[in-house]
């Protein structure tokens, strides 16, 4: 396959021309519109909308600075890699995989990491992508098509999907982006929780289905440009591009400087595009994903030969092979702050986000290649490999839905509580939240025992304290019943020695603990406070305490008598294995209250004597046992 023609690359020379040729096509468009007395206002607006950016741009290429002195473009050229072409089918296609094997509706996901010999592994490691074919069916395109039309027609009155001529009110400043930051449709919520779709992303994430983090990402719609009744629109094109949604100074994982994504508290749903320019390369190097759903046909000029491009993704085979030497080359930041159309530059975003721009002279652009798929196919990048897209050049209209997971395991428990919160408030907003699965729960983390929002917690009392209990420490029979209420919740009591860990519990509560054959225990939950910057064993703030017996407990300063009892208040992931490996002793026996998927009950089977997991959901009950740790009891509580 050839490399980026003239007419889809956007040298300086050309893109200079090009870009002088659309604002005399669009001021030529303006005035037939102004002369016309039909012409709907709303078009007349969005065409003047549309000459002022292109006055811009002009502006910007006459009257561009000089490259900064400590910019040296040409050491981080040398890094590029070698050219590669895109494998096509017989069909001018991207070459591509089938989506790894689905489970049958409400069969337990495997616990285990996905199929290390699919074909598409060793595939994706090479070249840095991966085309999943089929994972989502023509009518669920064609639904999902539909959906996107309905939401353009209604936020922007006078648009018609059928009248081509009603395109002029759609605008090409923003890629043909969805104008909400987030979308909860139900097609796009159907196809976000899709397990075909969850699957691929979970193979080459190398992470467990249930394990996954699904993001809130939004579609694209890029308008037909040629063969239009009353002729050719040039300036509805997109802009040509290639990018990276990642900071290259602190996204390596060795890089001293890493990014506030845990502070992101999703007040603005900007907050879910935010979450991928603030990653974070994995400390072992586990790479991360990025990914497009085609809802039509994407065709390319080169491939199919047709004279037409419809304007879909285009990617550098390999560059995540050369991505760390590529970002060492680059230099000081300072040198690529300052944005021109003939030089790269860094878009920074508050909390160490940013996205990474090549110019439109770049060689990168010699390297990039176009990806065509068919509809229905998924496309999975790693977010190290240089993206981005061709403007549409065709009569067909290019439509795609972006879809994101990470490992849940990132994620700190603030963050996941945050996140939910506003997924929740969305769905509701958008009636789809009634329509989610067990899966879809899961991966869009609205599973977690402590989401729903929990009573204050009870005034301390003034009564005398009760005598702990003089049970034995040893586990309760597996065999055992126990129930289960959201708030209080009622827990087996396990005597003296256990350490109740009670994790994410923000706002307070309380745990019941009882049986028939020993003293009631009550577990009072104290709301507990931002994270501490490091954990200091010697001195713990009074608020992270809990009420055991009606005795104030920090969770940092166990008794170490084999007589006393713990609850263990964590503030997150972090904390908690922290507390997992200092808090508890192999002589302990720990309460693990909402196992959930059994993450953290790995990690408490290494340090304690026994651990017992209690969840109200067979599924996750099922998926721990399957795990087979053998100091580990667990039970499905009601």
């Amino acid at each position: 396959m050839a490399s980026l023609d003239s007419s889809a690359r956007l040298d300086s020379a050309d893109s200079s021309a090009r870009l002088d040729s659309s604002y005399q096509a669009c001021i030529s468009l303006l005035k037939s519109l102004k002369q016309d007395p039909c012409a709907p206002p709303a078009a007349v607006s969005a065409a003047a909308a549309e000459l002022k950016l292109l006055s811009q741009q002009l502006y910007q290429r006459r009257h561009s600075p000089a490259k900064a002195k400590d910019q040296d473009p040409e050491q981080a050229r040398a890094c590029y890699p070698k050219p590669a072409q895109i494998p096509l089918d017989r069909d001018g296609f991207a070459l591509s995989f089938p989506p790894p094997a689905v489970q049958t509706p409400g069969a337990r996901p495997d616990p285990d990491h996905p199929d290390p010999s699919h074909p598409a592994l060793p595939f994706f490691r090479e070249h840095g992508y991966a085309v999943f074919r089929s994972c989502v069916s023509p009518e669920r395109c064609a639904a999902t098509r539909a959906e996107i039309w309905a939401e353009q027609e209604a936020e922007l009155p006078g648009l018609a999907r059928a009248d081509p001529a009603t395109y002029g009110l759609m605008s090409s400043k923003t890629y043909g982006l969805a104008p909400q930051a987030s979308v909860y449709t139900p097609q796009v919520v159907a196809n976000r929780q899709d397990a075909r779709v969850l699957g691929c992303l979970s193979l080459l994430l190398s992470c467990p289905l249930p394990s996954l983090l699904a993001s809130h990402d939004r579609w694209c719609c890029y308008r037909p440009t040629r063969g239009l009744e009353g002729g050719d629109r040039p300036g509805w094109k997109t802009a040509g591009n290639v990018h990276l949604d990642l900071h290259p100074w602190r996204f390596p994982r060795e890089a001293p400087l890493g990014t506030d994504v845990e502070a992101l508290d999703f007040g603005n749903l900007r907050d879910f595009s935010r979450e991928i320019n603030m990653a974070k390369e994995g400390k072992g190097g586990e790479c991360e994903v990025q990914g497009v759903l085609a809802l039509t046909d994407s065709r390319s000029r080169e491939s199919h030969g047709d004279g037409n491009e419809d304007g879909g993704t285009v990617l550098v085979p390999k560059f995540h092979h050369s991505f760390d030497s590529w970002c060492k080359a680059l230099g000081p930041v300072e040198g690529h702050r300052n944005s021109s159309p003939d030089r790269n530059f860094i878009n920074e975003r508050e909390g160490g986000g940013a996205s990474y721009k090549f110019s439109d002279g770049d060689p990168i652009y010699e390297l990039a290649r176009r990806v065509p798929v068919r509809e229905g196919d998924l496309l999975v990048w790693d977010q190290r490999v240089v993206h981005g897209s061709r403007p549409n050049d065709s009569p067909n209209p290019r439509i795609a839905q972006f879809i994101r997971a990470v490992r849940r395991s990132s994620v700190s428990d603030a963050r996941l509580l945050a996140r939910a919160k506003v997924v929740t408030r969305e769905m509701e907003k958008a009636k789809t939240l009634g329509m989610l699965t067990e899966l879809g729960r899961r991966v869009f983390g609205l599973d977690g025992p402590d989401l729903p929002p929990s009573p204050p917690p009870s005034p301390p009392s003034s009564a005398p304290s009760s005598a702990p209990s003089s049970a034995p420490s040893s586990a309760p029979a597996p065999d055992q019943t126990y129930s289960w209420k959201s708030h209080p919740r009622h827990l087996p009591a396990l005597g003296p020695g256990v350490a109740a860990f009670v994790t994410g519990k923000k706002h307070g509560g309380q745990c019941t603990v009882s049986d028939a054959a020993l003293t009631p225990t009550t577990v009072e939950v104290v709301p507990a406070p931002p994270a501490p910057s490091a954990l200091d064993r010697s001195s713990a703030p009074p608020s992270t305490a809990v009420t055991l017996d009606r005795q104030r407990v920090h969770p940092l300063h166990r008794q170490p008598s084999s007589s006393s009892s713990a609850a263990v208040v964590c503030y997150s992931t972090k904390h908690f294995r922290e507390l997992a490996r200092h808090e508890v002793t192999s002589e302990d026996t720990v309460l693990e209250i909402g196992a959930s998927w059994g993450e953290a009950t790995r990690i408490l089977s290494r340090a304690a004597k026994h651990v017992v997991a209690v969840d109200n959901s067979a599924e996750a009950v099922a998926n721990i046992r399957e795990m087979q740790l053998g100091n580990v009891s667990v039970h499905e509580v009601q």
